[in-house]
């Protein structure tokens, strides 16, 4: 079904969104986490980091060709260390707008690019002039020009969810927001999110452009977000180490059978309501680099649409649950104290979690915070 091909060419990218990067900020503190990238030496702007982004996808043959070397020279600063093996900057570029440009993995497990533009103000609706200077249109013609395929998801009321962009050995996947502010017409896109990273299948059009085709619905008996995160913290609780993330350790989890794309590769997707939809993905199943996301996306026409089908299990029950099973949490949070996003750790496991106020405006109220995103690996 095409909501279903939306989601998870989405979650690509989405996931990507947060559970890669993080920006600049003073962190609540915690071990074994490493700290949030801290500011790049010299102010970068959105342009510079998207257009640079875009040439290093358009002049090399596969994302393994990056290193640290690359990125300096790229962006006229050397990068920060950030821990695992992973490198890269953070910063602020406006008072509204934040980055992380972050490369991650080794030759050996395929290197990965990630950069993010993250909204900061409390409503998360800040207009999108500072992240908008190359559009998503600017981007997609210089990479088709290049000998990228692409393929657009849309979602419902034909809204473009995703894009993604295939050649031999490398795979970008393209997160876009609907252009807001003075200087913008209602229908340019903007680039809220890219990465680049090597090719896991054989095919010269790369898994995104082969998801987003599949036209087949995930399972048989609809799931709600409730059953979703309830499911998800029993597999976490039982869960010692990524490699335990196999199909039929989370098909029994959730109680439905996943569906499978390719060796590894398989999740589950639909909608929740007539403006939420879900995606949960795993890739690299059964192995040391597993990844498991679930992401729930406002598919509204705004993007703006409460968040009550997403918090029956609301961010505190989720947290409370996940200490009760021996995870130190931390809070990574940026100017002002606004929270990033929160991580939690025990032995060899990692989870990253992205919430989102119920209510975009709270009338001076203590905001309710829902699940929006859940990264384990």
């Amino acid at each position: 079904m095409n909501l279903l091909a939306a989601v998870f060419v989405t979650l690509t990218s989405a996931c990507s969104h947060y559970a890669q990067g993080h920006p600049a900020a003073s962190a609540d503190k915690m071990t074994p986490a490493p700290a949030a990238p801290s500011k790049a030496m010299a102010p970068l702007h959105a342009l510079q980091l998207t257009r640079q982004a875009v040439h290093i996808a358009v002049g090399i043959s596969s994302p393994n060709e990056i290193d640290r070397e690359t990125l300096a020279s790229m962006l006229g600063s050397p990068a920060e260390d950030l821990g695992d093996g992973r490198v890269g900057y953070g910063g602020r570029i406006d008072p509204d707008w934040t980055f992380t440009l972050e490369l991650s993995g080794t030759a050996a497990t395929g290197k990965r690019l990630d950069l993010d533009f993250f909204d900061s103000t409390p409503s998360g609706t800040a207009s999108t002039e500072a992240i908008c200077a190359m559009d998503f249109d600017q981007a997609s013609s210089e990479l088709v020009r290049s000998g990228f395929s692409k393929a657009t998801v849309h979602g419902e009321h034909g809204r473009p969810v995703s894009e993604a962009f295939a050649r031999p050995g490398m795979e970008i996947s393209v997160d876009t927001i609907r252009a807001s502010g003075a200087q913008h017409t209602s229908d340019k896109r903007c680039i809220r999110g890219l990465t680049i990273k090597a090719s896991t299948t054989p095919t010269a059009q790369g898994p995104g452009i082969a998801v987003a085709k599949a036209p087949d619905s995930l399972s048989t008996t609809p799931l709600d977000a409730g059953q979703l995160l309830l499911g998800l913290l029993d597999l976490i609780q039982a869960t010692t180490s990524a490699s335990d993330l196999t199909l039929e350790r989370v098909s029994a989890a959730l109680r439905e059978p996943a569906r499978t794309f390719a060796p590894g590769h398989f999740g589950y997707g639909g909608a929740l309501s007539p403006v939420w939809s879900y995606g949960l993905e795993v890739k690299q199943a059964g192995t040391p680099d597993a990844r498991l996301d679930l992401n729930f996306i406002d598919t509204g026409p705004q993007q703006k649409a409460p968040a009550t089908a997403i918090c029956q299990v609301d961010f505190n029950r989720f947290a409370t649950a996940l200490h009760a099973a021996g995870f130190a949490r931390g809070t990574v949070r940026g100017e002002h104290g606004r929270t990033i996003y929160h991580r939690f750790e025990r032995g060899q496991l990692s989870i990253k979690v992205d919430t989102i106020p119920e209510h975009s405006a709270a009338n001076g109220q203590a905001a309710h915070d829902c699940v929006r995103l859940v990264s384990v690996q």
